[in-house]
């Protein structure tokens, strides 16, 4: 696991748990004892430009035949819509061809 974070952080407000479901699916579909895996995660705060950027990128471990697909991502964007409108950027990347799976989510700065 690895973790960037500020070292620092102004006072901003986050909605509560907004960054959870990301994290818990990079642990639940991204972590193997059989295997080697990893799960990376960068918070930036973008005080010039008032946002805040979170990425997070795991291992896709999750099997092909896995038909079950939860509700997380999509309530998290249905969230995200709600409290920011279209000031937002959210940008989900499964890459199944080299098992990767990222998440870029970008919002507005707020103190």
């Amino acid at each position: 696991i690895d973790i960037d974070v500020p070292s620092s952080v102004p006072e901003v407000q986050v909605p509560p748990l907004l960054f959870i479901t990301f994290l818990e699916n990079a642990f639940k579909h991204g972590v193997s004892y059989q295997q080697e895996s990893y799960i990376k995660l960068k918070l930036q705060i973008d005080e010039p430009n008032n946002k805040i950027i979170f990425f997070c990128s795991n291992m896709n471990l999750q099997k092909v035949e896995y038909t079950h697909h939860g509700i997380g991502l999509e309530n998290v964007n249905k969230r995200l819509k709600l409290i920011y409108e279209e000031n937002y950027t959210l940008s989900i990347d499964n890459n199944q061809e080299k098992n990767i799976f990222e998440v870029l989510l970008i919002i507005p700065l707020r103190s």
